[in-house]
């Protein structure tokens, strides 16, 4: 009997020994993140729940015609570097100002790429072309954006702009986000293909409220400890983290045609605005065949239709081939400050012939 009674206390000491030392180990995360008292799921507390794109601070807003745009004359940080972002009216990114007499004046549009993820002002694509060609540069780029945006907010902008010369810049990606009906959390206009040619869906836009997922009861509990979170999303961060990031909803599964079709669209509206216009291809970090494929299937689309074209995939290729140091200070995810330079560099004397 008593040997019964030790082995139970001693089982009973291993157990709460083991309890007291996980509880010290939270106190110890809480105390470190600050947040000693803080109770609600830390899985909706952290990066990790996305509902939507305006939830994570990120200088936008919604807007009925194009899904989402940059918040106006405001002056943030970017979510990502901290780097600062400053924004004129229309949500157009600031790229100085300076005094030029050219006649030209130059309006982009695009996706992160055009817009300037991770990098300033300064440092954008945008910024750095019209310190080359001393010609007013509008950056009017908008982060996630697919083709269909693009050229949506080019056709939104160019009345009041004027500009004698268009900038289409897009990656592969852009070319799948034609098909898209909800992303990054958020409704967005698309395009469907129709016997009459693209009829233009989800316009105007409705906004989607952001909701939160179901956990299931699990997730609930363990989901208010530090200590579970940081060991969960390293055991099994795919139950772990399942709903909780950005939600993406296909609407046209066409959506190679959408943005060859579009193609024309682009240049009526050049022909229309007596605007000239360069369709730029620019690529994400890791180059795939699939990539490459749709990005050259879009520039054969626009070459038909008689529009100037830009491939900097000889660029890319270039900056790989001088190895991994060097190509990363080029690109990290997106373009840094020195590859934004480089790409400038190659638009401007593409726009100078």
């Amino acid at each position: 009997m008593n040997r019964t009674r030790s082995l139970i206390l001693n089982i009973a000491l291993v157990i709460a020994s083991f309890l007291f030392s996980l509880a010290i180990i939270e106190v110890g995360l809480r105390l470190r993140k600050g947040e000693l008292t803080h109770f609600q799921n830390i899985l909706f507390k952290s990066h990790n729940f996305q509902p939507d794109r305006l939830s994570v601070g990120y200088p936008e807003q919604f807007d009925s015609l194009l899904g989402w745009v940059p918040k106006s004359n405001i002056e943030a940080l970017d979510r990502t570097t901290g780097s600062p972002v400053k924004t004129l009216n229309h949500g157009i990114r600031s790229t100085g100002h300076f005094q030029t007499k050219s006649k030209k004046m130059i309006l982009t549009v695009g996706d992160s790429f055009t817009w300037g993820d991770q990098v300033a002002n300064e440092e954008t694509w945008p910024t750095y072309l019209q310190q080359i060609l001393q010609t007013p540069v509008i950056n009017a780029g908008v982060s996630g954006y697919g083709i269909d945006q693009a050229i949506l907010r080019a056709e939104s902008l160019i009345d009041s702009i004027k500009p004698t010369h268009l900038i289409l810049s897009f990656i592969a990606n852009d070319i799948i986000r034609c098909g898209w009906s909800k992303s990054w959390g958020m409704a967005k206009p698309f395009f469907k293909v129709s016997e009459k040619g693209l009829q233009l869906a989800n316009s105007p836009v409705s906004q989607i409220p952001p909701k939160r997922p179901e956990l299931g009861p699990m997730r609930n509990l363990l989901g208010r400890s530090y200590l579970a979170h940081a060991i969960m999303i390293r055991l099994a961060p795919n139950y772990w983290l399942a709903g909780l990031g950005y939600t993406f909803e296909m609407g046209e599964p066409r959506y190679e045609e959408v943005a060859c079709r579009l193609m024309d669209r682009l240049k009526l509206l050049g022909q229309k605005t007596r605007t000239k216009i360069l369709v730029v291809a620019q690529y994400e970090e890791n180059l795939t065949k699939e990539d490459i494929k749709l990005t050259k299937n879009l520039i054969d689309c626009a070459n038909k239709q008689g529009i100037k074209t830009l491939d900097l995939l000889p660029l890319m290729e270039e900056m790989r081939n001088k190895g991994k140091a060097e190509y990363s200070a080029f690109i990290n995810w997106h373009h840094t400050a020195a590859g934004n330079k480089r790409v400038a560099e190659r638009i401007a004397t593409y726009i100078e012939k």
